[in-house]
């Protein structure tokens, strides 16, 4: 009777072992599959965010765009006003810059560099 009984209690704690594999492979394929879904939750998260992201980003961009448009036509019109400006004050002192080049080109005085020794004195 004694060997039946351990049979028994050997036969018993084999099918709680198996029932506890059972138990263990239930709860690992449960938390593959929470995980799947936190992937795929976090997957969506981040893709709603990204599109927030971006639409923002494109609505500055536009807002931008359109200042640095205006601020293109301001810098254009400066630059074009400047430039005239530059051209008349050019056509201005153009013959006066030249009289001025030119006297002071042919107008040479010739004297002795003050680094050069004369012989009288030294």
């Amino acid at each position: 009777m004694s060997s039946a009984h351990q049979l028994d209690g050997v036969s018993q704690l084999q099918q709680a072992k198996a029932a506890a594999t059972a138990k263990i492979e239930a709860a690992r394929a449960r938390r593959i599959i929470r995980l799947k879904q936190a992937k795929d939750e976090a997957k969506l998260d981040i893709d709603a965010y990204k599109q927030e992201r971006e639409a923002g980003l494109k609505e500055l961009e536009l807002t931008l765009g359109q200042s640095n448009t205006d601020s293109d036509h301001k810098i254009g019109a400066f630059t074009r006003y400047e430039m005239s400006n530059m051209q008349l004050l050019y056509t201005q002192n153009k013959e006066a810059a030249l009289a001025t080049l030119l006297r002071e080109v042919l107008t040479v005085t010739p004297s002795v560099h003050r680094n050069m020794s004369c012989p009288a004195n030294g």
